[in-house]
């Protein structure tokens, strides 16, 4: 399947939902994901490679964290192009509005995965939130 291939079938099956507290999650292969802009970089590398880590160990598959217009936002670099959930095809030239390109490097996710955006924090953070 090619990336472009990959990108619409994610996109026909994604509705953009923003979180309360925002944590990462890798959804089924297959069906409806209700998630935000991390939601769907995320699960464009499981959903076009088959697997989420080794293209992300590997390079093949690299996580951004960047500014649509000033609000914090995640695409996925793939093949040399751009993906996100905004966009209506992936893009090599960055379009207006998205500024401050930072990676995250295998680590970095794997410490978003089971750290600062862990379903773990977010537990805990609505537990928190029921003691108030």
């Amino acid at each position: 399947m090619t990336l472009l291939d990959s990108f619409k079938a994610l996109k026909a099956d994604f509705i953009y939902t923003s979180e309360e507290i925002d944590y990462w999650k890798l959804w089924p292969k297959e069906g409806l994901i209700k998630d935000d802009c991390d939601g769907f970089s995320l699960n464009l590398v499981l959903r076009h490679f088959g697997s989420f880590w080794k293209p992300i160990l590997t390079g093949k598959a690299k996580l951004y964290h960047c500014k649509y217009y000033g609000v914090g936002h995640m695409v996925v670099k793939i093949e040399g192009q751009y993906c996100d959930n905004i966009t209506g095809t992936p893009f090599v030239r960055i379009p207006v509005g998205y500024t401050g390109f930072k990676e995250y490097g295998p680590l970095t996710v794997l410490g978003g995965f089971f750290g600062f955006k862990s379903k773990w924090r977010y537990r805990l953070l609505k537990w928190i939130d029921g003691l108030k």
